[in-house]
């Protein structure tokens, strides 16, 4: 369940080991850096002071925003150790206050503390959508996998990284992602460092649209395949190697310690409706998979929640419709096209956390469900702009 499920970095820091960790690596920026970051995602997953939406404000982010305006810096990169020091006495301190409880010191307690944390993340809201929508039962349970930490806050030398090894946007067969030097797993998807391109085609691509020079993008943006050309040819083959042995684009993360390449994980990648039907069409041209294997129709499931009907919109292997489709909430006119019939009605789309939910109403049915679907035309209007997204079943 990608994504889903809730993680835990950096644990078994405390006031000793913090210490034992920048005297074994000559590196203390890195060493109170993780720690701060490991106070503050043990305070949000396991001691409950995650905020309840996205409109709600981190007291964690809180605290290091005022940090950096006092001292005039924009980037977390450019706090001292001295303010990343202070940064874990605040935070200590916040969860006290919020919680009554001390922040846990003994790394035994805290291993427990994370696992149990992760266990009852498979309640979650984000979870309990992603099973409805993919129709695996609550009673499965889940595992909790504990391993090392490599890290890629260590220095200039250090980075962090996803990847697909097609383009999930458009199934364009072009290895791309991005990545950010001396950060950790969730800086490049936390928006307060610009992410780079992991190409250099990718790199010169995004620069264009961007409006950015190439001088300025080669200076201030390079390419991991730019800064660190030996270490993305090590990557490249990987990535080559994954997609083959699973016969599917595959979406991949990655961490590079002082000048390693460790891989952390790999799985199918999700996929625009277009790029769904490109990646398909090119993998059977190309023979990685047969053309029996390709996906035929659309399906529709029915689930109650409070006494209405939520069509869950949901797909196979290569199909998988999510955010990046609709982004947001929409409604308008939807066209169903299937064996037999050509029927118009209104929709409500809403897309959360990687779940679509098609909220289907016309003449003849308050809610419609179509099976076999040939053909998906939803029609919406976005700031006053006539906009129209087209799903088709694989040929």
């Amino acid at each position: 369940m990608p994504g889903m499920m809730d993680t835990v970095l950096n644990l078994g820091m405390n006031d000793e080991i913090v210490e034992g960790f920048a005297r074994q690596t000559g590196n203390k920026w890195a060493a109170w850096d993780s720690y701060r970051r490991f106070i503050q995602m043990y305070g949000d997953v396991v001691m409950d002071l995650k905020p309840e939406n996205k409109d709600d404000i981190d007291p964690f982010e809180a605290i290091i925003e005022e940090v950096k305006e006092k001292r005039g810096i924009y980037l977390d990169t450019d706090l001292t150790v001295d303010d990343l020091r202070d940064l874990t006495v605040q935070y200590r301190t916040l969860i006290k206050k919020q919680t009554g409880k001390d922040f846990p010191t003994d790394p035994h307690e805290q291993l427990w503390g994370a696992i149990l944390a992760v266990f009852n993340s498979w309640m979650n809201k984000r979870a309990i959508s992603y099973r409805k929508l993919y129709n695996i039962p609550e009673s499965w349970g889940t595992a909790v996998n504990v391993q090392a930490m490599v890290f890629g806050n260590m220095g200039q030398n250090s980075a962090t990284g996803v990847a697909f090894t097609r383009d999930p946007a458009t199934g364009e067969d072009l290895f791309t992602g991005e990545y950010l030097i001396n950060a950790q797993g969730e800086d490049v998807v936390a928006g307060i460092r610009t992410p780079q391109q992991i190409t250099l085609t990718g790199s010169k691509r995004w620069a264009e649209r961007a409006g950015i020079a190439e001088e300025e993008r080669r200076s201030k943006y390079p390419s991991l395949e730019e800064a660190m050309p030996g270490l993305y040819g090590e990557l490249d083959k990987i990535q080559q190697q994954l997609e083959d042995h699973y016969k599917d684009m595959q979406d991949l993360e990655f961490t590079i310690q002082e000048g390693k390449l460790w891989l952390l994980q790999t799985r199918n990648g999700k996929r625009t409706g277009q790029a769904m039907v490109q990646i398909a069409i090119d993998m059977v041209d190309q023979g990685v998979i047969e053309e029996s294997g390709l996906l035929g129709t659309w399906e529709f499931k029915t689930y109650e929640v409070n006494g209405i009907s939520d069509m869950i919109l949901y797909s196979g292997d290569f199909i998988v419709l999510n955010e990046d489709d609709l982004p947001g909430d929409r409604e308008g006119k939807v066209r169903a096209y299937g064996p037999g019939y050509d029927r118009t009605g209104t929709f409500m789309l809403s897309v959360q956390n990687d779940s679509m939910t098609v909220f289907l109403e016309d003449d003849v049915n308050e809610y419609a469900c179509y099976v076999e679907v040939d053909q998906l035309i939803l029609d919406y209007i976005e700031d006053g702009n006539q906009y129209s997204t087209t799903w088709v079943k694989v040929p």
